[in-house]
């Protein structure tokens, strides 16, 4: 499902700062001495880097001899080593209480209690709530290794989203090429909040003729008002193979100033990246792509939009 994830410097899903803080969760690693392997492929990977600077993060760590038992070569490094890794500070207290765990691989680890000691599926927790400025590290006994078989876990959205301050228009960076935009270059989607619903607006011009310029009307609703990230985009039926977003519409990542947004779906069938600008920095970009890709998301399937 998740193939090749060469991954360079990347922010989870709840970074809002890009600082890296003292004693982080490398740091912690590293003073604890028994996790060479691990920091190496973690290193290895770029994980290594994407820890340093995460904000919230919890490391479910294999130790030197927990690699011991297994070969490298059995099985898929980048997948594995997301599995290990929730973008919540969990304690232990939390770990324990959980029913299962979301991971950055996107597919959930359930704890249990077996003679008064935590499992993680079939791994023991050893050391529990190892400390760091960022999060937490909790050291287990056996690699957990996620198969076809494991249980999905939702990619996580934004914890609160200002819908007011999200509207008006966003320019298509990248997306993954659906049948519905074929023939679609510059994209654009606009969005005017109602009382009830929010009026959407989407307009591309075709690659045929870069001159006209296809419009769509539909209408969004939000499903979580807990955190407004979650809604559906209707359409008229007869633009329904048209419109740059067709049902679920979630919001994965946004920054803080409401200028860049990663928006896909509960199943990692559709993506986009937007922005407020109709051009994007080589440096945001891969950002946005880094990020899509802690959540689960093949980024392989991106395609940059033409811009306007």
């Amino acid at each position: 499902m998740f193939k090749s994830l060469i991954l360079s410097i990347a922010f989870l899903t709840s970074l809002n700062s890009y600082g890296v803080c003292s004693h982080n969760i490398i740091n912690s690693l590293e003073r604890k001495g028994n996790f060479t392997t691990l920091l190496t492929l973690l290193e290895q990977t770029g994980l290594g880097a994407i820890l340093k600077r995460s904000k919230k993060v919890t490391l479910f760590a294999p130790n030197d001899e927990a690699f011991s038992k297994t070969s490298t070569n059995s099985f898929e490094l980048e997948n594995t080593l997301l599995y290990h890794i929730s973008n919540k500070k969990l304690k232990s207290k939390k770990v324990i209480k959980a029913k299962e765990i979301e991971t950055l691989l996107g597919k959930i680890i359930v704890p249990k209690i077996t003679n008064g000691d935590v499992y993680l599926n079939d791994s023991k927790i050893i050391t529990a709530d190892i400390k760091a400025c960022n999060g937490f590290i909790h050291e287990i006994d056996n690699l957990l290794i996620p198969t076809e078989s494991t249980p999905l876990n939702d990619p996580l959205t934004v914890e609160k989203l200002d819908l007011e301050k999200y509207m008006g228009s966003w320019y298509e960076i990248a997306r993954y090429d659906y049948f519905f935009q074929r023939y679609c270059g510059a994209a654009k989607a606009t969005y005017i909040l109602g009382k009830a619903r929010v009026k959407v607006l989407n307009e591309c011009k075709t690659l045929k003729n870069p001159n006209k310029i296809k419009r769509a009307k539909g209408v969004a609703f939000v499903t979580d008002k807990k955190s407004n990230s979650k809604l559906k985009v209707g359409f008229a039926p007869i633009f329904k193979h048209f419109g740059l977003f067709a049902g679920e519409y979630w919001i994965l990542h946004i920054d803080r100033d409401y200028q860049n947004v990663l928006v896909g779906d509960s199943k990692r069938e559709y993506l986009w990246i937007l922005s407020r600008n109709k051009t994007m920095s080589t440096a945001q970009f891969n950002k946005m792509v880094s990020k899509a890709k802690l959540l689960g998301f093949n980024t392989e399937n991106l395609k940059r939009t033409p811009s306007w």
